[in-house]
């Protein structure tokens, strides 16, 4: 672990001591009736798995207060979170007030990712406070009387602070993780204060956060959803842009929607672990969600067949009931990955030290979108070498990105052995059915663009095979716009059949919906045009001679209409949109 020289922390300091402080939000806790809890009364404060009325929640108290009569109280059981929204660029400081009552404990973590990736712990006890940010230190608090606590976190220059009663305490950089290592991409995503047993206690007052340095303008992608039309000819060129700051990290896939056409795959299996090997076993009973999440990168295989069942294997025998409950689900955001959309469930009580064949009840339909399958169980206490562990897992290299688990609010990456770096979950989607036929094709699969920049996808059509008839599919991208995560943009494959019923044409037509100019282009030479309204009126008619025509529609009425396209012995019919 790098130390730091007395020089480097002075500097540390004096990057946040030359900025005045903008403050974002400050609660001294006066507003709040102490019959209810705080989450009740605001949102602005919240708990670890949400509720606003279990034990989880604090309540104000008059029994101490920095000022004036009021603070929080954070006993057994409580758990009370204040989300930074996910920071990555920017200065920011995070100030409070804390009393630890004499003989109680006390404790405040940041983290990166809530509920996975542990910033910082601190603990309180006895007047020694330890602060953990992958190496343990101790220094000395007052006990039985408020003192201040200040984080100064530089997310720009990877650095963090602990400051106490206006003493610096402790500089580092701000990637570390309170179990050890680094994480990658350091993030400000929240504060937790949390009472564990009935030995602790403290109080909370004249909470702050603020900014020193206001953080680069988030980015925000450019990139249109309107429908595009191909005969799969030509490759489609669709510019993505980001008007903001922050680069834009982003990700592409095809998903499909049934074409009544059948594929020729094969009966399969998708899944990203090896034989079991092992298991995993914790220290304390608690209800787990245990998944694999299944990535484009697999599920591209399999598209149109269905997951019919799960293999999952369960190693010891769970505690309560003894049962688990098999899930697949629809996937999450693109910036925290999680589950939505329950799309099929089943509880079973398994056979343990074995592979457990769960059949769903009605099958779930693969896309090509990301698909998450795996399990509820209530963990039981491990015990070493014996008995406890139940979570099967295999001794292969673990998967990035792949290996989940959630035990509150938040799916949290598993990452494998620390000591070996393997381990993927057993978990297996058994899938059947004949799929569909895969025609789209976008790059780059994997990429960004740098703050007020653009770039270009390509989509490819492959028409091998295909008979005549319009396909659908949805050119996804995922990225880290936090107010755009996941962007669909609609694809319709057009494939004619000419007169004599051999001859195959295709005509693609964008932008749709239009507002001035229509452009249509053909793999053939086109004849005429004629344009009708939905309900079957001749709108106009035209001669085009050529491979591909303007059409300017800026006197049109808005609305759908039909295009009737004669190219060679060949008529296709293709609707558009005016704005």
């Amino acid at each position: 672990m790098k130390k730091f020289l007395p020089l480097l922390a002075l500097l540390f300091a004096s990057s946040f001591i030359s900025a005045q402080p903008t403050v974002i939000f400050t609660d001294d806790f006066e507003s709040y009736n102490t019959t209810e809890t705080i989450p009740a009364q605001t949102s602005n404060w919240g708990t670890w798995t949400g509720s606003t009325t279990n034990g989880e929640a604090s309540f104000v108290s008059t029994t101490q207060a920095h000022s004036p009569t009021k603070s929080m109280k954070v006993i057994s059981g409580n758990d009370m979170v204040y989300n930074f929204g996910g920071l990555t660029t920017g200065q920011w400081r995070t100030d409070f007030w804390m009393f630890v009552p004499t003989g109680k404990i006390g404790y405040v973590n940041m983290m990166h990712v809530f509920g996975s990736k542990w910033a910082f712990e601190i603990h309180f006890e006895g007047g020694v406070l330890t602060l953990d940010n992958g190496e343990e230190t101790t220094h000395t608090y007052p006990e039985n009387t408020w003192f201040h606590v200040t984080f100064d976190v530089n997310l720009d220059e990877d650095e963090a602070i602990l400051d106490l009663d206006g003493t610096q305490l402790s500089a580092w950089p701000y990637s570390n993780l309170a179990a050890g290592g680094t994480w990658a991409t350091p993030k400000l995503d929240v504060i937790d204060f949390y009472c564990d047993a009935a030995t602790w206690e403290f109080y909370i007052d004249d909470f702050t956060f603020s900014n020193t340095v206001p953080p680069l303008v988030p980015p925000t992608i450019v990139i249109s959803t309107d429908l595009i039309n191909t005969v799969g000819a030509d490759p489609v060129v669709l510019p993505i842009g980001n008007s903001g700051e922050e680069v834009l990290n982003f990700v592409t896939f095809a998903k499909y929607a049934d074409p009544s056409v059948n594929g020729t795959l094969a009966d399969g299996q998708m899944g990203y672990d090896g034989d079991n090997a092992s298991a995993v076993g914790y220290g304390s009973s608690f209800v787990a969600y245990v998944a694999s999440r299944m990535k484009n990168d697999i599920t591209s295989a399999h598209v149109g067949q269905q997951i019919v069942s799960v293999d999952v294997f369960i190693n010891d025998a769970p505690a309560g009931d003894g049962t688990i409950t098999v899930y697949v689900w629809e996937k999450g955001g693109f910036i925290d990955p999680g589950t939505t959309t329950v799309l099929a469930e089943k509880t079973i009580t398994p056979t343990v030290e074995s592979w457990n064949t769960v059949t769903l009840t009605t099958p779930v339909t693969i896309t090509g979108d990301e698909i998450w399958v795996g399990y509820k169980i209530t963990v039981p206490v491990a015990v070493a070498g014996t008995s406890g562990y139940s979570i099967g897992v295999d001794d292969q290299p673990n998967v990035p990105k792949a290996n989940y688990i959630k035990s509150g609010i938040a799916w949290g990456e598993w990452t494998g052995f620390s000591s070996t770096g393997n381990g993927n979950y057993s978990i297996r989607a058994n899938v059947a059915g004949l799929g569909w036929p895969t025609w789209l094709t976008i790059t780059p699969e994997l990429s960004e663009v740098y703050g007020e920049d653009s770039d270009n996808l390509t989509l490819d059509f492959n028409t091998t095979g295909l008979a005549s008839g319009t396909y659908n599919a949805t050119a996804v991208v995922g990225c880290n716009d936090k107010t755009s995560e996941w962007n669909n943009i609609p694809v319709a494959l057009t494939i004619g059949t000419g007169i004599d019923n051999t001859t195959k044409i295709g005509v693609m037509t964008y932008p749709n919906p239009a507002t001035e100019n229509l452009n249509v282009v053909a793999d053939v030479n086109i004849n005429s045009i004629a344009i009708y309204s939905i309900t079957g009126q001749i709108v106009s008619k035209f001669n085009v001679n050529s491979t591909s025509t303007i059409i300017n529609v800026s006197e049109m009425a808005s609305g759908i209409y039909v295009m009737e396209i004669t190219a060679g012995n060949s008529v296709v019919n293709s609707k558009f949109i005016v704005k």
